[in-house]
């Protein structure tokens, strides 16, 4: 019985001793230095920062490919005269007084007008998506594309509307048509550019999208004052119009307008 005792007692003894072998251990281990012990290796951090880029929806690469389309054949049906107007609005531009035949510049223009306003309604589209982020599904997606360049015609045209109605005020009718040559080969130029420019968007992944989305604004005002220059330039020493009126003219309704509209943007977006 005693000899039961003992071993009982001896059990319970080593037990207590492998406890506190096992805590002196974990002790030593915790108070070990640093270099003996396995650490977890840092996150290496990027040698550049990761590019701004868009995901485009399905509907836009549908919408790119049926304007390619359009573009095609225009280019098929009106062959070298399908851009004419465009080259008319970086060379020399042709006197034509008759407002309704050089309204669209060329048999194509109308046409060119149509795709050249869904590129500027698509490149809207990216910008609000990317910026403002308002998470709409495909359909609405389309619905706002189509809202923005039904817009982008609406104000074209309203703009050429005012043109009119000053030209019977103060009886230019006569020295119109240049003029609208140059309206609508800017409008030509800018919309398709900005089309280009909506692919690159939205598919090139290798360039930040921030940065190509400011270039296209930027391309698109050094267009706009290319328009400016050139009316200012044809009426004053074609048309020998006084410069000081053209200077009134442009400021009052070219320049100020669009500077209220940046100073707009400016002010909502701070």
């Amino acid at each position: 019985m005693a000899h039961d005792v003992k071993i009982q007692l001896l059990l319970r003894d080593t037990s207590h001793n492998e406890v506190n072998d096992s805590i002196l251990f974990h002790q030593a281990l915790t108070q070990m230095p640093a270099v003996f012990q396995e650490e977890t290796p840092a996150a290496t951090p990027l040698p550049f920062e990761p590019l701004n880029t868009y995901s485009p929806g399905d509907w836009l690469f549908i919408l790119f490919f049926s304007l390619l389309l359009c573009l095609g054949l225009l280019l098929r049906i009106f062959r070298n005269n399908t851009f004419a107007v465009v080259k008319e609005f970086f060379g020399e531009v042709t006197a034509q007084n008759d407002t309704e035949e050089s309204l669209f510049g060329y048999p194509s223009g109308k046409y060119l007008t149509l795709t050249a306003a869904a590129g500027v309604g698509v490149f809207t589209f990216l910008g609000i998506d990317y910026f403002t982020n308002p998470e709409l599904g495909g359909l609405a997606s389309f619905g706002l594309f189509l809202v923005l360049t039904l817009a982008a015609l609406i104000s074209g045209f309203l703009k050429l509307l005012l043109y009119e109605v000053l030209a019977r005020l103060f009886d230019l009718k006569n020295v119109t048509g240049d003029f609208y040559r140059l309206y609508f080969g800017f409008l030509i130029v800018t919309g398709h550019m900005l089309l280009a420019v909506s692919v690159i968007l939205a598919y090139i992944k290798v360039l930040d999208f921030e940065v190509v989305f400011l270039a296209g604004c930027a391309i698109a005002g050094l267009l706009y004052i290319t328009q400016l220059i050139k009316v200012f330039l044809h009426y004053t020493f074609h048309y020998r119009f006084s410069p000081g009126y053209n200077i009134l003219y442009l400021c009052s309704l070219e320049i100020i307008p669009v500077l209220l509209v940046i100073m707009h943007f400016v002010t909502q977006s701070g």
